[in-house]
């Protein structure tokens, strides 16, 4: 099955909004809301799968709320990985590719150094051992899917993620306080997402693990002291003078957050022959982008 639409799960999330962004003009697809394909209900899934017919799937729905996912780990685990089960299995039966994404947070503690994607898994909370099942069990149904690990997402709508939330909060308050014990790759959706439309546009060929996070590592205190220089650039009042590095331990959390977390995402251009950007370029794009609402946000207060 190669022609006719494609199926994106979490059309609603920030990465299903990039996609649409991002989107070749010729590219269908079908991007249900929750109440028309819950992910949280897998047994419905096939006959849901069955009368759209995708001739793709990717599936970017995930439950990400990582505190809430250590009070309900089985709420976490039906949309984590036994909907992508489900999935996989339609997609094997159909011929159909699958892309589905995962985390960085399958990840705990270790060397900090950027991680390979045949690396050992070692969740440290919920939300990770649910993401790592669900790439195992993707795996076992479908061997030729193409899961990607991305980490720190943020974007394309101002006003979601980390970046975004720290920068309204820089608008009003002198000080901020951002922890250093926190490294990742922080990523912008819109590259994933043309990342995901690159390999959509590939002949189906073999699957595997790959992480798809934008090259180099930042801690979230480098993220936000990053994202504040370049909000000056752009011309927005940022009110904030100084930025108080902090350990995580200042903000207690009902779930453990990896300490190193950054992904090695080197090997997407030989394989897929399209890597990722630098942080650092991805996140200059981004600002720029949002500086207007920012600075709309400022003349507010």
């Amino acid at each position: 099955m190669t022609d006719g639409p494609g199926l994106i799960t979490g059309g609603t999330g920030q990465l299903g909004r990039a996609l649409a962004l991002t989107a070749p003009p010729d590219r269908r697809y079908h991007a249900p809301r929750r109440d028309a394909l819950d992910l949280a209900r897998p047994g419905d899934l096939p006959a849901i799968l069955d009368r759209l017919r995708p001739a793709w799937i990717v599936n970017a729905a995930a439950y990400t709320d990582v505190d809430a996912a250590e009070k309900d780990e089985t709420a976490a685990g039906l949309i984590n990985a036994e909907a992508p089960r489900v999935l996989a299995a339609w997609a094997a039966e159909n011929g159909v590719r699958l892309i589905h994404i995962s985390t960085d947070f399958v990840f705990g503690h270790g060397p900090h150094l950027p991680i390979q994607p045949d690396m050992p898994v070692a969740p440290l909370n919920a939300y990770g051992r649910t993401k790592a099942a669900g790439e195992a069990r993707v795996r076992d149904a479908m061997p030729n899917a193409v899961i990607l690990r991305t980490s720190y997402l943020y974007g394309p709508d101002f006003g979601t993620g980390f970046v975004d939330r720290m920068l309204a909060a820089a608008l009003k308050r002198e000080v901020l306080q951002v922890v250093t014990d926190q490294t990742g790759s922080p990523t912008a959706a819109p590259d994933l997402a043309r990342l995901i439309w690159a390999i959509l546009a590939q002949p189906m060929t073999g699957g595997g693990i790959h992480h798809a996070a934008c090259r180099g590592a930042a801690s979230r205190y480098d993220l936000i002291a990053e994202a504040l220089e370049l909000a000056r650039g752009q011309g927005v009042p940022i009110r904030c003078a100084r930025l108080e590095p902090v350990a995580s331990d200042r903000f207690p959390s009902p779930a453990r957050r990896p300490d190193y977390s950054a992904l090695d995402s080197s090997g997407l251009d030989q394989i897929f022959g399209v890597g990722m950007p630098a942080w650092q370029h991805a996140l200059r794009d981004h600002v720029a982008a949002i500086a207007p609402d920012l600075r709309r946000l400022a003349a507010k207060a």
